[in-house]
C-alpha cells in the first residue's frame, strides 16, 4: 500500500544489511501499474494525473534468522515509464541504475513483518519492486491448513529521512481451492494510511483485493494485488487538503 503513496508525495514534491546466501533461488516477473488523480482546485489548477507502468524480474532467495526468515530480493531486471509529472523520476535510466539492488523482508508464519529495508532506501521506483514482498508474503501461515477463513491486522510504522508513515489493515481471508500442496486464497482489506513529513501530510482509507496460490509459509507462486487509496494531502503552502486517488495493481508470477 505504501507504493501509491510514495508516488504521490514524488508527484508533490539505504539501510544496510547482510546479503542472504543463495538457497535454493526463485525467480519471480513483477508487473505494477499505479495511477494517481490529484484535484488541485484548491491550488486554482485543475485535475493532475499520472500513470505509472512497469515490469521486473527478481530472484528470491531466503535464509533463516531469530524468529523467522529474511526474503532477499534482487532487481535483476527493470523497465519502468510514466506520464505527467510523475515522468521526471519514474523512468528507464533510473530503472536502469536499480539493477543489482535489493530489498530485505522479515517473514515470520509466512507474512511480511515490518516495512522493508532497500539497498537505496527512500528510492521511489525501488520502493515499487519492494511491495512485490507483501504479495510473495501476503500471510499463508500454519493456520491456512485448518481454517476455512480467517482475519489478519496487519500494523507498519517505519520512519526515513524525517518522514514517518503508519499502515493499519485488516484482511479477512477464505481459502477456496487446493493446487496440490499449495492452497488458493482470496482476501478483502479496509485500512488507514497516514504519512506525515516537514513539508505534507497525507491520510486516508485503503480498500484492497487479493488473489494468489501459495503454499504454507510462502512465497506464492502466483499473487494479484489490487487496491484502491482514498487520501487527503495537506501542503504547508495551502490553506486547504486536496483530494488524491491512487489505483494501483501488483502481480507477480513465479518463473519456472
Amino acid at each position: 500500500m505504501l507504493a501509491g503513496i510514495l508516488a504521490v508525495a514524488t508527484l508533490m514534491g539505504g539501510a544496510n544489511a547482510a546479503e542472504a546466501p543463495d538457497r535454493n533461488p526463485q525467480r519471480f516477473r513483477v508487473e505494477f501499474a499505479v495511477s494517481n488523480t490529484v484535484d488541485l482546485t484548491a491550488a486554482g489548477q485543475g485535475v493532475m494525473t499520472s500513470d505509472i507502468n512497469g515490469t521486473a524480474v527478481v530472484t528470491l532467495t531466503m535464509s533463516d534468522t531469530t524468529g523467522g526468515r529474511i526474503a532477499h530480493l534482487v532487481v535483476d531486471s527493470l523497465t519502468v515509464s510514466a506520464d505527467g509529472q510523475a515522468a521526471m523520476m519514474f523512468n528507464q535510466a533510473a530503472a536502469d541504475a536499480l539493477i543489482g539492488e535489493w530489498v530485505h523482508g522479515y517473514v515470520v508464519d509466512g507474512k511480511i513483518e515490518g516495512a522493508p529495508s532497500q539497498s537505496q532506501e527512500g528510492n521511489q521506483i525501488l520502493g515499487l519492486v519492494s511491495a512485490t514482498l507483501s504479495g510473495l508474503f501476503p500471510g499463508v501461515g500454519a493456520k491456512t491448513a485448518t481454517a476455512p477463513s480467517w482475519s489478519d491486522t496487519t500494523s507498519v510504522q517505519s520512519e526515513s529521512d524525517g518522514t514517518s508513515r503508519n499502515v493499519q489493515t485488516v484482511v479477512d481471508w477464505s481459502v477456496t481451492g487446493r493446487d496440490g500442496d499449495a492452497y488458493v486464497l482470496s482476501g478483502a482489506a479496509n485500512g488507514t494510511v497516514t504519512m506525515d513529513s516537514p513539508e505534507q501530510q497525507i491520510s486516508g482509507t485503503v480498500i484492497s483485493n487479493f488473489s494468489l496460490t501459495s503454499t504454507i509459509g510462502g512465497p506464492a507462486s502466483v499473487s494479484t494485488t489490487t487496491s484502491m487509496q482514498d487520501l487527503s494531502l495537506l501542503v504547508s503552502a495551502l490553506p486547504d487538503p486536496l483530494p488524491v486517488q491512487v489505483q494501483q495493481k501488483f502481480t507477480v508470477t513465479e518463473i519456472k
